[in-house]
């Protein structure tokens, strides 16, 4: 009876253990799950994989690079921004993100510095001066909801769950 009491113990040790680690083990599986994506060029989404559009203009003299990864900050900044043990929410704090995971119009005011200009007829100066620019941007999603993201969860869960009891 001693034994089969402790081992009763154990589990509910070994369940809250896995309890308070749950949002840690959601969030790094979320993550990689995202950044899976960046390597694949792609969203794993709930129709399968939805590959990226490709450059408008390509690098032709530089060594191909994935979309979406020029510095790689974009990919390195996805990351838990909440965790609790009711929502775990993953996300970004670089300012394009939106842009390049919604896709849209951009429209910005830019600043031209003051510079001279040879022309046919000498050299000009130009003042400095600010011009409105639109750029817009195709929907390459790194990061959202996913059905397939939820059944990798779930088998995580269910994986250590089977392992506790």
């Amino acid at each position: 009876m001693g034994n089969a009491r402790k081992s009763i113990l154990q589990i509910q040790n070994d369940f809250n253990q896995f309890r308070k680690r749950l949002p840690t083990i959601i969030a790094t599986e979320a993550v990689n799950f995202f950044k899976l994506g960046f390597r694949k060029e792609a969203f794993i989404g709930d129709n399968g994989l939805e590959k990226w559009q490709p450059r408008k203009y390509p690098d032709a003299n530089k060594k191909k690079r994935n979309i979406l990864v020029k510095s790689g900050r974009l990919r390195r900044s996805v990351r838990p921004t909440l965790k609790t043990y009711n929502r775990v929410v993953i996300g970004t704090d670089v300012p394009y993100a939106p842009i390049h995971n919604q896709g849209g119009t951009y429209n910005v005011s830019q600043l031209v510095r003051s510079h001279s200009r040879k022309t046919k007829r000498g050299i000009t100066k130009v003042k400095a001066h600010s011009r409105k620019r639109s750029a817009t941007y195709p929907q390459r999603k790194f990061i959202g909801q996913s059905k397939a993201l939820d059944k990798r969860l779930n088998r995580q869960v269910k994986k250590r769950l089977k392992a506790i009891f």
